[in-house]
């Protein structure tokens, strides 16, 4: 990148000078930004019901990205009757590409 300045006052008072030109070198560093939507801000279910969590995921970063999927409680889920498949584990996506769906089946446990 080339920087190209010229000073024409100082303090407060014109002077005369010259332009000057700089060349540095400029790194852009990759950053990812994740954005997570859902239509369903609540859901409501009754026992023993299958349902479909379907989730939008951005990449507001600068260049492509890999998004692991998962479930932190899933074991604690598990334990209290709840069934939980998702069939994509991770996925890449271009900055500002498109959202892409992620889709999470459930079904609740048989008991409340």
């Amino acid at each position: 990148v080339a920087i190209t300045a010229e000073v024409t006052q100082a303090n407060g008072v014109p002077v005369t000078s010259s332009p000057s030109t700089y060349t540095v070198l400029a790194i852009i560093r990759q950053f990812s930004r994740l954005r997570v939507e859902s239509d369903v801000a609540f859901i409501q279910l009754r026992p023993k019901v299958d349902t479909n969590l379907v989730f939008a995921v951005h990449n507001d970063g600068n260049a492509m990205d890999r998004f692991a999927i998962g479930i932190d409680n899933r074991e604690e889920l598990n334990d209290e009757g709840f069934q939980l498949s998702i069939p994509l584990v991770s996925v890449e996506i271009e900055s500002l590409a498109p959202p892409q769906k992620i889709y999470v089946q459930m079904r609740t446990p048989k008991n409340q």
